[in-house]
């Protein structure tokens, strides 16, 4: 893994997917490119006071991230609409994956579902969603399937994503130690 994307919507919850994307670009010693999209809709003249408003609240959250002080990230900004302009993107510099954080839900959402949920459902490029503030690299890994061809993929890409990361099985819920009583 040599090329790490971060999107950013510049939300609170984004800071999550910049401190795993820091961690993992660190420790597998790849690039890290933080991308904002900025939508082809804003008015040509809106967009240059835009992106600076943006780079400035960018390289403020990287200054809190102690990994992306090693790592040294690049800020990218995409013109496009949305989810499509960051998998083009994707496609373009030949990211090898798209960290994201946990995604909002609005009644809009509902019908056409998030941002996220767009990316890896249209994607070809790998998606990882950073739920919680990562400070060191995974320790676990668990894969879950739902039988995709994408999903048949996710087997290769767990030891790049956590190298010397303890894989395995979770017990099944009814399972006990042998010699406790279950009940």
């Amino acid at each position: 893994m040599k090329k790490i994307l971060i999107a950013t919507d510049l939300s609170a919850r984004s800071d999550r997917a910049l401190r795993r994307a820091a961690v993992l670009a660190e420790a597998l010693k790849a690039s890290l490119d933080i991308v904002h999209v900025v939508e082809d809709t804003m008015p040509e003249a809106a967009v240059g006071p835009c992106e600076e408003a943006a780079r400035t609240a960018i390289e403020k959250l990287v200054a809190t991230v102690p990994a992306a002080e090693h790592v040294k990230p690049a800020i990218t900004f995409v013109r496009g609409q949305g989810y499509r302009a960051l998998l083009e993107h994707a496609a373009r510099v030949h990211a090898d994956i798209i960290v994201l954080g946990i995604t909002r839900h609005t009644v809009h959402e509902l019908f056409r579902g998030t941002t996220a949920e767009r990316i890896v459902r249209v994607g070809q490029t790998p998606v990882l969603m950073a739920k919680d503030p990562a400070n060191e690299p995974y320790s676990r890994v668990l894969l879950a399937t739902d039988n995709s061809p994408s999903a048949a993929r996710a087997p290769a890409a767990a030891p790049a994503l956590a190298p010397g990361a303890e894989a395995g099985p979770l017990p099944h819920p009814r399972a006990h130690a042998p010699g406790s009583n279950p009940a």
